[in-house]
């Protein structure tokens, strides 16, 4: 079956069937992203202007 996980096993494991070291070390992972406020979000896009929009296939970013 390659890497596929049997749903009946025990255990959290990722795609390829190893346990992630974050759980297997028992550690916190924090988050790597920033929260923007609305107001800075506003600020950085010129009040949500359209001029500032990204076009691509999935929709306007």
């Amino acid at each position: 079956m390659g890497n596929c996980i049997n749903p009946s096993s025990s255990g959290p494991h990722n795609s390829s069937g190893y346990i992630s070291q974050a759980v297997k070390l028992g550690t916190q992972v924090l988050p790597t992203y920033r929260v923007f406020s609305l107001e800075e979000l506003r600020e950085a896009t010129k009040d949500f202007d359209k001029s500032s929009f990204l076009g691509g296939i999935s929709g306007d970013v």
